[in-house]
């Protein structure tokens, strides 16, 4: 009885180290997997939400550019102004006229219409890739009752493919969800846009397939976001969905051509990978699960010593498995031991850095400012001077010694305390249209003191900076703005005899745009 006693006492170690093994096992099996399994599904769906919104925003803001460049402020709406509109279409990236035309409106179209401009996107193959066609409508009530009418292109697929880059998933589709009553078997679940056309090809996906073989519709999904797992051409695949919503009117709309596109944006993952990804294991937990697995190994020849009873024999192969034990341990210890002096002390090093690194971008963020806020000054004080100078061109060669503290920007432009924009400078051979920006935060936030504040040469200046979607080109832009209490003249079309139109009110915003 003793024995058995003893031989258990023995073994005592390496059992409860299997014990603790198992139990790791477990926990990780059903506890960590799980929650890392839910973890990538509610990361998916963020991503997946950040790039419907960002769709939303490209798609929609081209009816905006189209609306601007049809209502551009201070300029007449008629016949004479259809050269002007092309030109300005043609300089919006990515964006391809079609035609332009003016044409007398039927009385059923004025009935139609109303006072409100019209706004149809739809979807065109051509060439294995979908193009988005714009079709803009607006009724013309000078002189005599046209309508102008603007069709537009766009490669879906360039537009939407920076935005679908994500590497989380295996694939990105963009499903046409909206039902056509003239043509509904066509449209419901056509794929409009696929990024990786290598592999799996998706033509139409109007129902999903789960494991156990039974059908959804794709309509009682595109509601709303979703996580499904399905099969597609004999793969299992996770599916994250997102409904995207395509609006141009903040109106009710009555007319079937005129409700929202809707479109549902499916992320799909391999479940193969996503399993892989939710198993993958921490490098810190496999160092602590190796030292503790080679603790309980080398502890063994050890504790056969500790526990020896008179009966056994401590035999050769026993101490050069017992020296050996000493040797790694020792070696391991040491290891462990320095790796965590390194880690302390390095780990201050490298903070010290990142917060040196933060602080060089801090200041470097706050130079540039100043730099734009004092060309701002400078070209603001230049405009004073000119007051008759509304629209300039290419002023880097035209303004040189005023250029002096910041000449990265492409535009400037004065905003009066409507919104409305009063005057433009560019760099480039052209300018854009002029529209109003009293719903740009970079505008309103100066009026609800939400603007920031920084010292420049002495003096307390607000400004506000913002990214956002040009409404009259599309693109990606940075805009800084500070306000000046000045009253300027501008001009504009709608003028007097003398050129000229005085502004009782004083322009109060000057703006930067920067790419």
């Amino acid at each position: 009885m003793a024995i058995k006693t003893l031989n258990f006492t023995r073994y005592s170690i390496p059992i409860v180290a299997v014990i603790i093994l198992g139990a790791l096992l477990g926990i990780y099996f059903f506890t960590h997997v799980p929650s890392k399994q839910q973890y990538i599904a509610d990361r998916n769906q963020r991503l997946l939400a950040v790039m419907g919104r960002q769709i939303k925003a490209k798609v929609e803001n081209f009816g905006t550019v189209l609306k601007n460049i049809v209502h551009e402020k201070n300029i007449v709406h008629d016949t004479s102004k259809i050269d002007s509109i092309k030109y300005k279409i043609d300089l919006v990236p990515n964006l391809e006229r079609i035609e332009v035309q003016s044409r007398p409106a039927t009385s059923k179209e004025k009935e139609k219409m109303g006072l409100h401009d019209h706004l149809h996107v739809h979807e065109i193959l051509h060439n294995a890739s979908y193009l988005l066609h714009f079709e803009y409508k607006s009724l013309d009530t000078v002189g005599i009752d046209s309508l102008l009418v603007i069709h537009a292109e766009t490669n879906l697929a360039e537009l939407i493919a920076p935005v679908a880059s994500r590497e989380e998933f295996d694939d990105i589709l963009l499903v046409k969800t909206k039902q056509d009553t003239a043509k509904p078997e066509d449209e419901l679940g056509k794929v409009i846009f696929q990024r990786n056309r290598s592999g799996l090809k998706v033509i139409k996906l109007d129902s999903l397939e789960d494991k156990k073989g039974n059908r959804v519709a794709l309509s009682s999904l595109a509601s709303s976001s979703f996580v499904k797992e399905m099969a597609l051409s004999g793969s299992d695949f996770t599916i994250f969905g997102h409904p995207v919503l395509i609006s141009f009117h903040d109106d009710k709309i009555e007319s079937e051509e005129e409700k929202p596109e809707k479109w549902l944006l499916c992320g799909l993952l391999r479940t193969a990978r996503l399993d892989a990804e939710s198993r993958k294991i921490s490098n810190s937990y496999i160092i602590i699960f190796m030292f503790l697995a080679l603790t309980a190994l080398l502890s063994i020849p050890i504790m056969k010593v500790k526990f020896m009873g008179p009966q056994d024999t401590l035999e050769r192969l026993d101490l050069m498995f017992l020296a050996l034990s000493f040797l790694v341990l020792t070696s391991l210890v040491t290891i462990i031991v320095f790796d965590f002096y390194i880690y302390r002390s390095h780990g201050k090093l490298f903070d010290e850095q990142l917060e040196d690194l933060a602080g060089q971008i801090k200041s470097n963020f706050r130079m540039e400012i100043e730099s734009a806020i004092r060309q701002l000054d400078s070209l603001n004080n230049t405009y004073g001077s000119k007051p008759d100078s509304v629209v300039q061109t290419n002023i880097l060669s035209r303004y040189d010694d005023d250029l002096s503290h910041y000449p990265y920007f492409e535009m400037v432009y004065w905003i009066d305390s409507t919104g409305v924009q009063k005057a433009k400078w560019t760099v480039k051979n052209h300018t854009t249209p002029f529209i109003e920006v009293d719903k740009r935060a970079y505008f309103y936030k100066h009026e609800l003191k939400q603007s920031f504040q920084l010292e420049v040469d002495s003096r307390d200046c607000d400004y506000v900076l913002e990214p956002i979607y040009s409404w009259t080109t599309g693109q990606n832009e940075t805009i800084l703005t500070i306000p000046f209490d000045t009253v300027l003249t501008v001009q504009t079309e709608k003028s007097a005899s003398n050129g000229q139109a005085n502004d009782s009110r004083p322009d109060t915003i000057s703006v930067s745009a920067m790419s």
